[in-house]
C-alpha cells in the first residue's frame, strides 16, 4: 500500500508540519484526505476458519464510506465508516444433539483513529489510538438470533494493540523516507 507513492512520506510529512487549524477543510486537509482515500485498502482486516465456542468463523472487516478528518495543533483524527461481515458455522451439541448452523452478521460502525506525530528530525514518532465501538448485534442462525456483541468487543481487544502498532509502524516508515 505505502510502496505504491514513492514520495508519499515526504509530502505527508510537509502536510503534518503545516496543518491548518480552519474548521473548514482547508487545501492541505483535503490533499490528505485524498492520499489517505488513494492508499487505504478496503479491507482492512480478514479472519478465515477461526475457532470458537459455537464452532468456526469468517470475520471481515471493510471500509464502507469516505474517511474523514479533523485535526488540532497535536493530532490528527481520522473518521471512517466500516462494514463487519461475519459467517459462522454452529457446530455444538446442545441437549445431547449435535446442531450445525450457518450463520451470519453484517452492521456498520464508525471507527476512530487518533493519529499523533512527534516531528523531531531524524527521528520522528507516530502514536495511534483506534476506538472501534460495537452495537448491540446479532448472528443470525437458520431462525435462531445469537448475541455477539461481547464476541466482537473481545475481538477488537484482542486486535487492538496489533492494529495500532501496524499503522504506527506504517507512519514510522512514512517519516524515516521522508527524512523527518
Amino acid at each position: 500500500m505505502i510502496n505504491n507513492v514513492k514520495y508519499l512520506g515526504a509530502f505527508i510529512g510537509f502536510l503534518l508540519a503545516f496543518q491548518s487549524s480552519a474548521i473548514e477543510k482547508s487545501m492541505t486537509d483535503k490533499i490528505l484526505l485524498a492520499l489517505i482515500e488513494r492508499n487505504l485498502p478496503v479491507v482492512l482486516h480478514d479472519e478465515k476458519s477461526q475457532p470458537w465456542d459455537f464452532g468456526t468463523y469468517d470475520v471481515q472487516i471493510k471500509k464502507s464510506g469516505l474517511v474523514d478528518l479533523s485535526n488540532s495543533t497535536d493530532n490528527l483524527q481520522l473518521t471512517m465508516p466500516i462494514e463487519v461481515v461475519m459467517l459462522a458455522n454452529v457446530n455444538k451439541d446442545f441437549l445431547g444433539q449435535r446442531v450445525v448452523l450457518a450463520c451470519d452478521s453484517n452492521f456498520q460502525t464508525l471507527t476512530i483513529l487518533d493519529v499523533s506525530v512527534l516531528l523531531n528530525q531524524p527521528k520522528s514518532a507516530a502514536d495511534v489510538k483506534i476506538s472501534v465501538p460495537v452495537p448491540e448485534v446479532f448472528l443470525f442462525c437458520d431462525g435462531l438470533k445469537l448475541p455477539i456483541q461481547p464476541f466482537l468487543q473481545q475481538l477488537v481487544l484482542d486486535k487492538k494493540v496489533e492494529w495500532e502498532n501496524k499503522l504506527e509502524a506504517e507512519l514510522q516508515m512514512l517519516l524515516k523516507q521522508a527524512g523527518i
